[in-house]
């Protein structure tokens, strides 16, 4: 048996990475701790997304939380409607917390094919969206069988959330069943999408950025993965530094299980060096070369867009900032614009537990969205 190769780097081959961003062979691996957001303390740093949702949710204090286990970054909830109470406070803090947003800007210049993300959040597919690139959002749900998903190149990429997505509780992992059903689903009846595992098959080159290579998950997810196999992944394997206590040893074990070199640059760096690379190799993408753009929409017409996709929530929160930032809104208007938020908040309470039937969900749905596009329709006129 061959003994691991075990090495440290300062950077990359940034021409091997660059050689296989054009061949869409490099694939990049978002964990949580590339979210940054300011201390209320001190403005001028910032902190780790986690700990200021467990401020936010008051984790230690909130009736409905049981415990909170920092090791693993899951929760013990009272029963199932108090979860769906955190799930909506969640809901809200990723909503109307405040992040650094010039790292996933940067990042969408960048022509990744493919960028697995295991945190919920939705903050690279509004940066794609807002920049005006093309691209797929995927999501991978316990509950639900994996949908075929076309062919992935740097003028078509996806971002595939691993664990979920904030709009959506039921693909959400917040706890250790919930982890145990994710992991008994990905390891059994529903496995990731061919193209995605293709994909993994396929690089030559995988980036890591803000990973929490210390969850026992984390370690058993990349094997999932067969990121450890070197004869059916020979890619070579790039992580920005670990900063948290034990980090050497949790270094030690990456490289020496993984393969992972470790570059002893801060993520924002790196990602600007590698913008700065892409452009002079002619790669960068821009709103030129992403082909079959979608228009950027604002304001009602993203509302209308969203309602027709079915993304209801998100057209309501849309719907809300739209009245907030906009005093010429009429009271009645914006009342009438609370009162369906409100709604549709009570409508998914009685839906995730179970009191209505499907029929009676299907029925309450169509009223929540015809009086939606009803009061956009009135808000246009004005």
């Amino acid at each position: 048996m061959d003994e691991p190769v075990v090495t440290k780097t300062n950077n990359p081959d940034w021409d091997f990475l660059l050689a296989t961003l054009k061949e869409d062979r490099c694939i990049l691996l978002l964990g949580p701790d590339i979210i940054k957001v300011s201390d209320p303390n001190d403005t001028t740093k910032v902190r780790p997304i986690q700990d200021a949702l467990l401020d936010y949710l008051d984790a230690y204090r909130d009736p409905n939380i049981l415990k909170y286990y920092s090791q693993d970054e899951l929760f013990l909830f009272k029963d199932m409607p108090a979860q769906t109470k955190v799930f909506y406070k969640i809901k809200r803090f990723y909503a109307n917390t405040p992040v650094k947003r010039d790292i996933y800007e940067n990042i969408t210049k960048v022509p990744f094919p493919l960028i697995v993300s295991v945190s919920p959040d939705m903050y690279l597919d509004q940066a794609f969206a807002t920049m005006g690139f093309r691209h797929r959002f995927e999501v991978y749900k316990t509950a639900s069988e994996s949908h075929a998903i076309a062919p992935i190149t740097g003028q078509d990429p996806v971002i595939y959330n691993l664990f979920g997505y904030v709009d959506d509780e039921e693909s959400l992992v917040l706890t250790h069943d919930g982890l145990f059903d994710f992991l008994s689903a990905i390891m059994g009846k529903r496995p990731l999408p061919n193209e995605i595992e293709n994909m993994f098959q396929r690089a030559t080159n995988i980036i890591f950025l803000g990973f929490k290579f210390e969850k026992w998950y984390v370690q058993l997810l990349l094997r999932l993965l067969k990121i450890h196999n070197s004869a059916y992944n020979r890619s070579s394997k790039y992580s920005s530094k670990i900063t948290n206590n034990g980090s050497s040893e949790i270094e030690d074990l990456c490289r020496e299980q993984f393969h992972i070199d470790f570059i002893d640059t801060q993520i924002e760096d790196f990602i600007e060096t590698l913008c700065e690379k892409c452009k002079e190799e002619g790669i960068l993408r821009s709103v030129k070369n992403s082909k079959n753009n979608k228009v950027v929409l604002t304001g009602i017409p993203r509302i209308e867009q969203l309602i027709k996709e079915g993304k209801i929530a998100e057209a309501l929160e849309e719907l809300n900032d739209f009245v907030d930032n906009n005093n010429s809104i009429p009271d009645d208007l914006s009342k009438a614009s609370i009162a369906i938020y409100a709604r549709y908040n009570r409508f998914e309470i009685r839906r995730t537990s179970g009191v209505l039937t499907s029929a009676e969900a299907e029925v309450e749905m169509a009223i929540i969205t015809e009086n939606t596009l009803a009061l956009t329709s009135l808000m246009k006129k004005l």
